[in-house]
Protein backbone atom coordinates (compact mmCIF):
# COMPACT_ATOMS: atom_id res chain seq x y z
CA UNK A 1 0.00 0.00 0.00
CA UNK A 2 1.27 3.46 -0.88
CA UNK A 3 2.14 5.62 2.13
CA UNK A 4 1.52 9.12 0.79
CA UNK A 5 3.24 10.91 3.69
CA UNK A 6 6.36 8.76 3.40
CA UNK A 7 6.40 9.37 -0.36
CA UNK A 8 6.06 13.12 0.21
CA UNK A 9 8.92 13.08 2.72
CA UNK A 10 11.21 11.10 0.40
CA UNK A 11 10.47 13.39 -2.56
CA UNK A 12 11.07 16.46 -0.40
CA UNK A 13 14.37 15.07 0.90
CA UNK A 14 15.49 14.32 -2.65
CA UNK A 15 14.56 17.78 -3.89
CA UNK A 16 16.34 19.41 -0.94
CA UNK A 17 19.48 17.35 -1.54
CA UNK A 18 19.57 18.00 -5.29
CA UNK A 19 17.94 21.35 -6.05
CA UNK A 20 18.95 23.53 -3.10
CA UNK A 21 22.72 23.04 -3.30
CA UNK A 22 22.58 23.31 -7.09
CA UNK A 23 20.78 26.64 -7.01
CA UNK A 24 23.05 27.90 -4.23
CA UNK A 25 26.17 27.00 -6.23
CA UNK A 26 24.73 28.52 -9.40
CA UNK A 27 23.89 31.74 -7.57
CA UNK A 28 27.39 31.91 -6.08
CA UNK A 29 28.79 31.72 -9.62
CA UNK A 30 26.99 34.96 -10.53
CA UNK A 31 28.60 36.91 -7.70
CA UNK A 32 31.81 38.43 -9.10
CA UNK A 33 33.79 38.33 -5.85
CA UNK A 34 33.54 36.05 -2.87
CA UNK A 35 32.18 37.81 0.21
CA UNK A 36 30.55 36.98 3.52
CA UNK A 37 27.45 38.95 2.54
CA UNK A 38 27.18 37.05 -0.76
CA UNK A 39 27.54 33.70 1.00
CA UNK A 40 24.82 34.68 3.49
CA UNK A 41 22.45 35.75 0.71
CA UNK A 42 23.02 32.48 -1.15
CA UNK A 43 22.43 30.47 2.03
CA UNK A 44 19.22 32.44 2.64
CA UNK A 45 18.16 31.77 -0.96
CA UNK A 46 18.79 28.05 -0.37
CA UNK A 47 16.59 28.06 2.75
CA UNK A 48 13.90 29.97 0.86
CA UNK A 49 13.93 27.26 -1.82
CA UNK A 50 13.53 24.56 0.84
CA UNK A 51 10.51 26.26 2.35
CA UNK A 52 8.76 27.61 -0.73
CA UNK A 53 9.60 25.15 -3.51
CA UNK A 54 10.62 21.73 -2.18
CA UNK A 55 7.72 21.26 0.23
CA UNK A 56 4.86 22.26 -2.09
CA UNK A 57 6.44 20.49 -5.08
CA UNK A 58 6.91 17.29 -3.08
CA UNK A 59 3.28 17.42 -1.91
CA UNK A 60 2.01 18.00 -5.46
CA UNK A 61 4.12 15.16 -6.90
CA UNK A 62 3.12 12.74 -4.13
CA UNK A 63 -0.56 13.61 -4.65
CA UNK A 64 -0.27 13.01 -8.40
CA UNK A 65 1.49 9.66 -7.87
CA UNK A 66 -1.04 8.65 -5.21
CA UNK A 67 -3.98 9.47 -7.49
CA UNK A 68 -2.38 7.60 -10.40
CA UNK A 69 -1.69 4.50 -8.28
CA UNK A 70 -5.25 4.47 -6.91
CA UNK A 71 -6.71 4.53 -10.42
CA UNK A 72 -4.90 1.41 -11.62
CA UNK A 73 -7.23 -1.33 -12.76
CA UNK A 74 -6.36 -4.98 -13.07
CA UNK A 75 -7.94 -6.88 -15.93
CA UNK A 76 -7.68 -10.25 -17.55
CA UNK A 77 -9.48 -13.29 -18.92
CA UNK A 78 -9.80 -16.39 -16.81
CA UNK A 79 -10.38 -19.74 -18.46
CA UNK A 80 -10.92 -22.51 -15.95
CA UNK A 81 -10.65 -26.25 -16.21
CA UNK A 82 -11.97 -29.16 -14.19
CA UNK A 83 -15.36 -29.89 -12.72
CA UNK A 84 -17.60 -27.03 -11.54
CA UNK A 85 -16.44 -27.71 -7.97
CA UNK A 86 -12.70 -27.73 -8.66
CA UNK A 87 -12.28 -25.10 -11.34
CA UNK A 88 -8.90 -23.41 -11.12
CA UNK A 89 -7.03 -20.96 -13.29
CA UNK A 90 -3.43 -19.87 -13.39
CA UNK A 91 -2.98 -16.20 -14.16
CA UNK A 92 0.47 -15.22 -15.42
CA UNK A 93 2.06 -11.92 -16.22
CA UNK A 94 4.00 -12.61 -19.37
CA UNK A 95 7.29 -11.14 -20.53
CA UNK A 96 5.56 -9.28 -23.34
CA UNK A 97 3.50 -6.40 -21.85
CA UNK A 98 1.58 -5.96 -25.11
CA UNK A 99 -0.28 -9.25 -24.62
CA UNK A 100 -0.81 -9.05 -20.85
CA UNK A 101 -4.54 -9.09 -20.20
CA UNK A 102 -5.35 -9.81 -23.85
CA UNK A 103 -4.31 -13.44 -24.05
CA UNK A 104 -6.33 -15.88 -21.92
CA UNK A 105 -5.01 -16.42 -18.38
CA UNK A 106 -2.72 -13.41 -18.43
CA UNK A 107 -2.87 -10.48 -16.05
CA UNK A 108 -2.84 -6.90 -17.29
CA UNK A 109 -2.55 -3.67 -15.31
CA UNK A 110 -3.80 -0.37 -16.68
Amino acid sequence: MLNKQLLTDKIRESLEEILCPTFETALLEFIPTKSKDGDEKCAKFKECLKENLCGPLATALASAIDMYIKQISIHGIILTQGSPFTQTAVINSGNIPMINGIMPNTLGIR
